[in-house]
């Protein structure tokens, strides 16, 4: 993942390997999670971290494209990205 935060998250899943994706799972009630490669082969939906995050304009894009999924949990999405700004060390920096 080449955006940078204070602390390098890991995979949700697994706890070991970096996570790399912003995935959702169907078989788990739509549920968000920041995961690594060792869900690529569960993940219905998948947003690379770094493109998410790459610029302004790339998020309001994923934000855009996510909200014309049917199946969108947005309940779950911002509890993982609660997650994912505690995982980070995100809270309240510049």
């Amino acid at each position: 993942m080449n955006t940078r935060f204070p602390a390098q998250p890991l995979c949700e899943q697994c706890g070991k390997e970096p996570a790399d994706t912003f995935a959702c799972f169907h078989d788990e009630d739509n549920k968000w999670k920041f995961v690594g490669k060792c869900c690529a082969d569960r993940m219905v939906y998948d947003i690379p971290i770094d493109r998410f995050f790459h610029a302004p304009a790339s998020t309001v894009d994923w934000f855009g494209q996510i909200n014309e999924k049917t199946w969108m949990d947005w309940k779950s999405f911002v509890e993982m990205m609660e997650r994912f700004r505690d995982a980070t060390g995100s809270f309240n920096q510049p």
